[in-house]
């Protein structure tokens, strides 16, 4: 019987969520629109989805990779069990990976770097790390409960994701 009431649980949860996306998508947009009129940036400067996409993809592969020879490490040491240690250990290599380096004055991650984009503020400035903290926090959160809400990327005139939005962020090309 618990299979069949989380099924249902988790049908009206998803529903719930879905319906709570929509109006939280027009939100955002609205708030993008106020803020645009406060930003100058040239559109030849923000990079397509795609290439966000293939940085993304970088570093999730130098990301594996640590997580992967770190557990591998810990696992001879039979010091912690592999499957419990690797996802850890990724989540926490993701985290101080993106949270330092998007924090850091290269203003990007690896892969952002070798696509030849960087993070800033709507003024134009870098992040600090409490700023990057939320920006990945509000990135996570969205994209597990809301994930819709990052389709507002092809609506605004920044191409700026959910997360960039209340974060009051851009990624840009590097100059």
């Amino acid at each position: 019987m618990d299979g069949v009431l989380g099924i249902f649980f988790w049908k009206y949860v998803n529903t719930a969520l879905l319906l709570l996306s929509v109006p939280l998508s027009f939100w955002v947009h609205r708030i993008s629109l106020k803020r645009n009129a406060e930003v100058s940036i040239s559109v030849d400067l923000l990079p397509s989805y795609m290439i966000r996409a293939i940085a993304y993809f970088i570093d999730l592969v130098i990301c594996l990779n640590i997580a992967w020879w770190i557990a591998r490490f810990l696992s001879f040491t039979n010091f912690i069990n592999p499957a419990i240690s690797f996802q850890v250990l990724l989540a926490i290599i993701l985290f101080i990976y993106f949270v330092l380096l998007e924090s850091s004055s290269t203003k990007g991650t690896l892969g952002k770097l070798s696509m030849g984009i960087e993070i800033v503020n709507i003024d134009g400035t870098g992040q600090s790390i409490s700023k990057s903290c939320i920006r990945l926090l509000l990135n996570i959160l969205l994209g597990i409960f809301l994930p819709i809400t990052n389709l507002i990327f092809f609506f605004t005139k920044y191409r700026q994701c959910a997360f960039e939005v209340l974060s009051n962020t851009l990624v840009v090309k590097k100059r």
